[in-house]
C-alpha cells in the first residue's frame, strides 16, 4: 500500500494561524486588547462594548451580532472570500452573545408552533440546543484560515475536589471546557495597581484557580502584563516550527451582507417576535 498523503512531519504546523480566547471580569480590558489586533474585525455581542476600544483608539472595524442570522452571516462571508480582508476576528463576547442567542433560539421555539411557550423561560433542552450551535460556529470559524479571538466573562464552578475553579463563562455544564479545547490558547485576564498604576496581566498556565493553556509554549513563564495582539503574535510566531503560506483564494466570492440582506433579516426578525 502506498504511503498515504496525509502523513507528515508532526513539525509541520497544520496552518499556522492563532486561536485564542482571553476571559476575565467585565471591565478589565479584553475588547482594548482584541482591538489591538491589526487588520482586525471585532464581531460584537454587546451593542455598546467595543466603546473601550475605540477610545484607545482601536483600528478594528466592528460588526454587531444580535443572533444567530448575523453570526451565520459572519462565518459564511469569512468563508467565502472575508479572511483576504482581515487578519483577525474576534467575538466579543462569547458570554454575552450566549444571551442574545437564547433569546434568538426561544423565538424561533415560539414561531415553530409553540405560542404557549414563555420567550423568558427556557428550559434545559433550549439551554443546551443554544450552546452546541454556539460551539459548531466556533469549530467552524477555528477551522478557517484566519486568526481567531473569543473574549468571554469569568465564572467559578468547583472541580471535581469542591475547589473553586475560575473559567470562561459559558452556562451550561460542559461546554466552556469544549470551547477551551478549540482553541490554541486561553487565557484569564486580570488587573492589578502598584503604586498607582493599572497593570493588566494574562495568565496562561492552568493552576489550582483558574483554566488556561499555552499550546503554542510562547509565553515566558506564563504570564504577560500591559500587552497588544501584535506582541503575542510575535512571542506565538517565534515558536512555530513552519509558517505556511496562506492557501490561494482565486475564484472565490465574498458574502458580505448588502443592505437588501440587511433589511430582509430585519423583517424575518419582526416576523418572528410578532408570530
Amino acid at each position: 500500500m502506498a504511503r498515504p498523503s496525509g502523513i507528515v512531519p508532526i513539525s509541520k504546523i497544520d496552518d499556522g494561524y492563532i486561536r485564542i480566547l482571553i476571559y476575565g471580569d467585565p471591565g478589565v480590558g479584553k475588547t482594548p486588547l482584541a482591538g489591538t489586533s491589526p487588520r482586525g474585525i471585532i464581531l460584537n455581542g454587546d451593542p455598546h462594548g467595543t466603546v473601550s476600544a475605540a477610545i484607545l483608539g482601536s483600528k478594528c472595524d466592528r460588526w454587531e451580532m444580535r443572533d444567530y442570522v448575523d453570526l451565520d452571516d459572519a462565518y459564511n462571508y469569512f468563508r467565502h472570500g472575508g479572511t483576504d480582508d482581515y487578519s483577525w476576528v474576534w467575538l466579543d463576547s462569547i458570554s454575552l452573545f450566549q444571551e442574545r442567542g437564547l433569546d434568538a433560539t426561544m423565538e424561533e421555539v415560539i414561531a415553530s408552533g409553540k405560542a404557549h411557550r414563555q420567550i423568558y423561560a427556557p428550559d434545559q433542552g433550549e439551554y443546551f440546543r443554544n450552546a452546541n450551535r454556539l460551539a459548531l460556529w466556533v469549530r467552524g470559524m477555528v477551522d478557517l484560515p484566519i486568526n481567531f479571538g473569543l473574549t468571554a466573562h469569568v465564572m467559578i464552578q468547583e472541580d471535581q475536589d469542591g475547589n473553586e475553579l475560575m473559567k470562561p463563562q459559558i452556562r451550561v455544564k460542559g461546554f466552556s471546557d469544549r470551547i477551551c479545547g478549540y482553541m490554541g490558547m486561553v487565557g484569564h485576564m486580570y488587573s492589578v495597581r502598584k503604586e498607582g498604576e493599572v497593570r493588566r496581566g494574562i495568565q496562561f498556565f492552568k493552576d489550582s484557580r483558574r483554566v488556561a493553556k499555552d499550546r503554542y509554549n510562547a509565553v515566558p513563564n506564563g504570564k504577560i502584563w500591559n500587552t497588544t495582539i501584535p506582541q503575542l503574535e510575535e512571542l506565538i510566531k517565534k515558536n512555530l516550527p513552519e509558517t505556511p503560506k496562506p492557501p490561494s483564494r482565486t475564484g472565490t466570492k465574498r458574502a458580505a451582507p448588502s443592505n437588501v440582506r440587511r433589511n430582509r433579516t430585519a423583517a424575518q426578525r419582526s416576523q418572528t417576535r410578532s408570530s
